[in-house]
Parts: structure tokens; C-alpha cells; sequence
């Protein structure tokens, strides 16, 4: 095989290892009758970074993933200890490619941060109603979202916007992983040096680590919004902070379009009646003209 056809492998590698598949549903939002006001009346979703987040193993868990799957490659014999020490160290970095501030034509790496908005797949789901509806007392809202990003992948202006849907099944995990490994191998065999590998075996966890989630997560059946950022700061997108938990929380602010909102779904436990009349008034007032109004359907007293 030529360099030119071992370079174009690995650059295939690295194209694969970043574009996901953009989720074919809507969004849907949970938040407390506050939140909901929040983002109705602002019209902006609120950005959080990554590792404030509720999971602390965020980032982090796709290693405990990859030590397993190296372990079991080394003593199915599919690699050989060479290799295995090789890659069973490997880090990842927070650079990123974006174009220059106000420079769409030009590229370079950035120290990046992650920011994420959750969503969930499911339109009415118990648990999600309990998570974050305010006060564990299902009195919550559901906000329906098309797929409003004009793009699904955008790296322009200095950031990189995405969308994913969490994988939380650990088998497809070491299936991603395993599949990596041996396809990167497979192309050192061929006349790689062991440097590209490494560097393109970092880049993959780095591109899947705010994808998987420990399977205790699969109730929430996320799909999130990811906005990279410069750490140094964006002018687009100012970080701001809140309290939360006794903590200082990053966050940025993320505008969208009142036609992006589709549907609300009122809770389990809220008075739907008096509900629906006010949240209509409320929608009519604020121009949001064609959003729906539902009731969940989940049958709870209390």
C-alpha cells in the first residue's frame, strides 16, 4: 500500500472518529414551571459546562471502557503486548480545530471547553419527569424542540457546534472501541508509525468521551447539544456563572428561534385545566403562536 493510500486510511479514521449521527428526532426538554418561564421569556437555552454536569464520571468514564477492551484484545492475543503498552496510557487534550476569531477561512487549534445542553428522545417519560421537575414532585414542563441547529456539524466563527445521542449500552461501547483499535493497528501493520496511531487513537476517545454514559444513565435517553468554546472565552458566547450546589457553575447562553419550539407537555401532577388556560394566555402574550399544548399521560396520584 502507497503512503498516499495509507494517508488517506488514517484521514478516513479521523473523519469517521468525529461525525456522528445527527439524531432523526425531536428534542425534548424537562425543566420546573421556572425554568420553563426562563426559557420562553429569554428564548435561550442555558449551555453548562461539562464538567459541572450532574455525572461526575463525564469525560472520564470512556477510559474504565477502553482499559477493558485493551485488556481483553492483549489476552485474546488480537494484540500484542508491545502494542498494548503502547496505547493503554493514552490521554486526551482539549484542543480543537476552529476558525480564528471572525475569520471563517482560516483554522488552528484551540484549548477548548465543552459545553452541553440535555435533552431526552422520550416525549413522556416517569423518571425524567422526577429528575428534573423542580422538588421531585412531577409539577414540571416538557418543551419540544425541532433539531434547530441550521447545521449539524458547524466549526465556523471559533466554535464547533454538535449534536449527539448518548450511547449507553457498554457492549456497542467496547464494540466502538474495539473496532477503533483494530483498524488503526491494522494500518501500523501496514506501515503507520506507532506516533499517528496514538495521537489518532486520542483523537477518537476525545470525540466519543461526551458520548458514552455509564447504562444507570439509560432511563434519560439523551440526546445533547455540545458547544466548543475557547477556554480564553468566546465574544459570542460569554461565560457566565450561578450557584449551584454550593459551587460556581460555567454556563453560557444559547439563543434560539420561537419556531423551534414545537410542543409543551404539563406535568403529571399540575392542575392541567388551570394549566393549559394560563400557559396558552402565557404562549399567545409572548408570540410563540404555533407552539402545542399537551398533558402527560402517565396516571399518577401522587
Amino acid at each position: 500500500m502507497s503512503i498516499d493510500d495509507l494517508n488517506y486510511e488514517l484521514y478516513s479514521f479521523y473523519f469517521d472518529a468525529s461525525h456522528k449521527k445527527l439524531p432523526s428526532c425531536n428534542l425534548y426538554h424537562y425543566t420546573s414551571p421556572e425554568g420553563m418561564q426562563g426559557i420562553l421569556e429569554d428564548q435561550q437555552l442555558w449551555f453548562t459546562r461539562y464538567d459541572c454536569l450532574n455525572d461526575y464520571s463525564e469525560r472520564k468514564y470512556i477510559f474504565d471502557v477502553y482499559a477493558s477492551v485493551c485488556k481483553k484484545l492483549k489476552n485474546d492475543e488480537r494484540i500484542n503486548m508491545e502494542f498494548y503498552d503502547a496505547i493503554i496510557g493514552i490521554e486526551i487534550d482539549d484542543l480543537e480545530t476552529l476558525s480564528y476569531p471572525d475569520d471563517s477561512m482560516h483554522y488552528g487549534d484551540f484549548n477548548c471547553d465543552y459545553y452541553v445542553c440535555c435533552f431526552s428522545k422520550n416525549p413522556d417519560s416517569l423518571p425524567m419527569w422526577n429528575y428534573y421537575a423542580k422538588g421531585r414532585k412531577y409539577e414540571g414542563y416538557n418543551l419540544e424542540f425541532t433539531c434547530f441547529l441550521p447545521e449539524y456539524h458547524q466549526r465556523k466563527n471559533n466554535t464547533k457546534i454538535e449534536i449527539v445521542e448518548v450511547i449507553y449500552n457498554r457492549e456497542t461501547q467496547e464494540k466502538n472501541i474495539e473496532e477503533a483499535i483494530v483498524r488503526l493497528e491494522s494500518l501500523m501493520k501496514k506501515g503507520i508509525d506507532i506516533s499517528e496511531v496514538k495521537s489518532a487513537l486520542s483523537y477518537f476517545l476525545k470525540h466519543q468521551a461526551l458520548v458514552y454514559k455509564k447504562d444507570c444513565f439509560q432511563h434519560e435517553e439523551e440526546v445533547r447539544i455540545i458547544i466548543q468554546i475557547p477556554k480564553r472565552g468566546h465574544k459570542g458566547y460569554p461565560i457566565q456563572y450561578r450557584v449551584s450546589h454550593g459551587i460556581l457553575v460555567p454556563y453560557i447562553v444559547f439563543p434560539f428561534d420561537k419556531d423551534a419550539v414545537m410542543n409543551i407537555t404539563i406535568g403529571p401532577l399540575i392542575h392541567a385545566d388551570v394549566a393549559e388556560d394560563t400557559l396558552r394566555r402565557y404562549l399567545q402574550m409572548k408570540q410563540y403562536l404555533l407552539v402545542g399544548i399537551s398533558k402527560s399521560e402517565i396516571p399518577i396520584r401522587y
